[in-house]
């Protein structure tokens, strides 16, 4: 699977690195691929390539969206945005911090857990952590297999509406990222 990742901090570098180990072919999508800071993110993670977001969203079958959590419409419209043309954010959906993406299926994890069980995550008898996951049931076989690429045993919990119960969860349950998943055969 193809799988862009906006986002080149910590928590996407991370998500990354996971999923790559599991033969997952990544592209960061970032503002300025040409830019000091993202030369020298790539320097370290030469398993990637890397290309403005719209481009990186194109090119993949599915999207880590791993940036910051905004709380407020026109941080959300910005980052939705920066996606690529045709998609859009209405208020009423952005004042609940979720996106209106045409023609995918958006899901949401990794909402309860610190970098650290991002980076290792298992138990101390070293089996899986389980990783609660809601969204759409479309996209529901996509979500696990990058939730289980990541190295979590996944555990679907019903649909988007259910992410906020999920926050509740402190680790290790399960950053705050929003996956948009593209349908079955996941080119729209």
């Amino acid at each position: 699977m193809k799988v862009a990742v906006v986002g080149a901090g910590s928590v996407g570098t991370t998500l990354a690195q996971r999923l790559s180990q599991k033969n997952f072919r990544i592209k960061f999508g970032v503002r300025d691929p040409s830019s000091e800071k993202t030369r020298e993110m790539m320097s370290k993670n030469s398993y990637a390539s890397v290309d403005k977001i719209p481009e990186a969203v194109a090119w993949a079958d599915a999207v880590i969206l791993a940036t910051p959590s905004f709380h407020e419409d026109e941080g959300i419209q910005k980052v939705a945005q920066s996606l690529g043309p045709g998609i859009k954010v209405s208020g009423e959906i952005a004042s609940k911090r979720n996106f209106f993406l045409p023609d995918v299926f958006v899901a949401k994890a990794f909402n309860t857990c610190g970098l650290a069980v991002l980076g290792h995550p298992f138990a101390s008898d070293s089996s899986p952590l389980t990783m609660l996951i809601a969204g759409a049931a479309e996209g529901k076989e996509a979500t696990e297999e990058l939730v289980a690429g990541v190295g979590f045993t996944p555990q679907y919990v019903g649909p988007i509406r259910y992410a906020r119960n999920l926050e509740g969860y402190g680790p290790p349950r399960a950053v705050d990222s929003t996956w948009p998943v593209h349908p079955a055969g996941f080119h729209t």
